[in-house]
C-alpha cells in the first residue's frame, strides 16, 4: 500500500508540472472566474445552444465546472454556460476525417479535411450543428454531428460522391447531412446507411472540349460542343452519359475521359489546445467537498472513455479516499 501511495504522489507532481497557467487562475473553492474578453452565453454545455447574449469582460461566479472546458455561471439571465477557452467536442464515432467549411454554411464547403481525430477544441457553434475550430488555415468550421437540409423534390440516392447508378429515391423531407462535398453532393443518413444525394447536381471541370449529344448514345451528336469549363451534371444514363443544361437546351455529354478529378486535401490537427483544457482541469477541484470531487471525476471518467484518454478510475478513487 505504501508503494502504491508513493507512486500516486509522484504521479500527482508529474502531472501538475504540465498544468497550464490557466489552471492557476481558476479554482472551484474561489467560485470566481475572470473573463478577459466578450464571451458567448449558452443555455447548456453544448455549442448548439448558443444564445444571442454575451458577457462583457468581468469576474463571474462559477456554479459548476466540467472537465471538457464548460463553466456554469450566474448571469442576469439566470444560470448559463460559457466556454471562455473553448470546449472539447467529440465528433460522430463514424467520422474518420472532418470536412472543413469557411463558414457555418453548407455552401461554404472546401476541399480541405482534418485527418483522423478523436476530438477537437470547439471555439464557437451554431444551433444547426456547426462548430468553429482553429486549423493550420485559420479559423474554420466542422460538422460535429449532423446539419439539417430540407429537400423540396424527390432526389436520387447514390453509393458514392458521384452521380452514377442510383440505388433509391429520397422523397421531399428534412434530411440529416454529415458532409457536403465541394462537387455539390451531400453525404446523409438514410434508411440504407450513410449515402449521397445531389439535389442540385454535381459540378465537374471539363479538361478538354466535349461533344454534346441530343440523346445518351454515340450516334446522336448534336453538332455542338462545350469548351473546357465547369459544368453541372443533372442525370446519369448508362454507360457513361450525363445530362447538362446548355445554351441550346438540355444535352448529354461523355464525361468519362473529359473531366479533371479534384482530390481532397488532408491537413493535420493540432490537439495541444484541447489537451491543455483537459490537463488543466484534472486537479482543479481537489479542495472541494468529496461529493463535488466525486461528481467531477465521474464526469472526467466518462469523458476520457469517449476520448480514449488516460484511465482515471482507479487513481480517482485513491484521491477521494485520501482527502
Amino acid at each position: 500500500m505504501r508503494k502504491i501511495t508513493n507512486i500516486a504522489v509522484l504521479f500527482i507532481f508529474a502531472v501538475i508540472s504540465f498544468v497550464t497557467p490557466y489552471t492557476q487562475t481558476v479554482f472551484a473553492e474561489e467560485t470566481r472566474l475572470t473573463l478577459e474578453k466578450e464571451t458567448a452565453i449558452y443555455d447548456a454545455p453544448s455549442f448548439s445552444t448558443k444564445t444571442i447574449s454575451t458577457i462583457s469582460p468581468q469576474k463571474v461566479k462559477v456554479l459548476e465546472k466540467r472537465p471538457d472546458g464548460w463553466f456554469k455561471v450566474s448571469t442576469w439571465l439566470g444560470d448559463k454556460w460559457i466556454a471562455p477557452k473553448g470546449a472539447v467536442v467529440i465528433p460522430r464515432e463514424t467520422e474518420r476525417s472532418l470536412r472543413l467549411y469557411e463558414g457555418p454554411d453548407l455552401d461554404k464547403t472546401t476541399k480541405y479535411k482534418l485527418s483522423y481525430i478523436n476530438y477537437v477544441l470547439g471555439l464557437d457553434g451554431t444551433s444547426d450543428g456547426f462548430v468553429k475550430v482553429k486549423t493550420q488555415r485559420g479559423d474554420m468550421w466542422i460538422i460535429a454531428d449532423i446539419v439539417p437540409l430540407q429537400l423540396t423534390k424527390s432526389t436520387p440516392l447514390y453509393n458514392s460522391s458521384s452521380i452514377f447508378e442510383s440505388i433509391g429515391i429520397v422523397s421531399p423531407q428534412k434530411v440529416k447531412v454529415l458532409e457536403k462535398h465541394p462537387n455539390g453532393l451531400y453525404r446523409i443518413v438514410s434508411w440504407l446507411g450513410e449515402k449521397w444525394i445531389a439535389p442540385n447536381g454535381q459540378k465537374v471541370e471539363l479538361a478538354r472540349q466535349a461533344d454534346l449529344y441530343d440523346q445518351p448514345q454515340f450516334s446522336a451528336k448534336s453538332g455542338f460542343s462545350l469548351s473546357p469549363q465547369t459544368v453541372t451534371l443533372l442525370e446519369f444514363q448508362s454507360p457513361w452519359y450525363h445530362k447538362v443544361n446548355t445554351w441550346v437546351g438540355e444535352k448529354w455529354i461523355d464525361v468519362l475521359l473529359n473531366t479533371i478529378e479534384v482530390s481532397d486535401k488532408y491537413i493535420n490537427y493540432d490537439n495541444s489546445q484541447a489537451n491543455s483544457i483537459l490537463q488543466s482541469d484534472m486537479f482543479v477541484n481537489l479542495q472541494s467537498s468529496k461529493e463535488d470531487l466525486q461528481k467531477y471525476y465521474d464526469d472526467l471518467a466518462q469523458l476520457q472513455k469517449k476520448l480514449t484518454f488516460f484511465d482515471w478510475d482507479e487513481f480517482k478513487n485513491f484521491l477521494i479516499i485520501s482527502i
